[in-house]
């Protein structure tokens, strides 16, 4: 049974694991977050991308996925959306990532 625990920092060994478990979620993730055009509508993006990822899978894997979306927005040129996401994904994921809007 694995430990109900978010790294502080992830280890190479777990990306490797869990970048193939959820690439199609990051894939998605990426292309919605990249496709937007304001600020509002990029922040609207993040929010929406991990609050559905904490939906389906909890807190656990939260620090893990955030890392792959931030690479993925990386290789799309999207630095400042990859900055987004870093920033959104240190508040908690219990905080901003699991809140929706209503």
């Amino acid at each position: 049974m694995a430990k109900n625990r978010t790294p502080s920092v992830v280890r190479n060994q777990d990306i490797g694991r869990y970048a193939s478990l959820y690439a199609a979620e990051v894939a998605r993730g990426a292309s919605h977050i990249a496709s937007t055009l304001t600020p509002k509508t990029l922040a609207a993006a993040v929010s929406e991308t991990m609050a559905e990822f904490v939906g389906r899978h909890g807190h656990h894997p939260f620090e893990i996925f955030r890392q792959l979306l931030v690479e993925a927005l990386e290789k799309r040129d999207r630095a400042d959306a990859a900055a987004l996401v870093t920033s959104h994904g240190k508040t908690g994921a219990a905080g901003t990532a699991g809140q929706r809007a209503a």
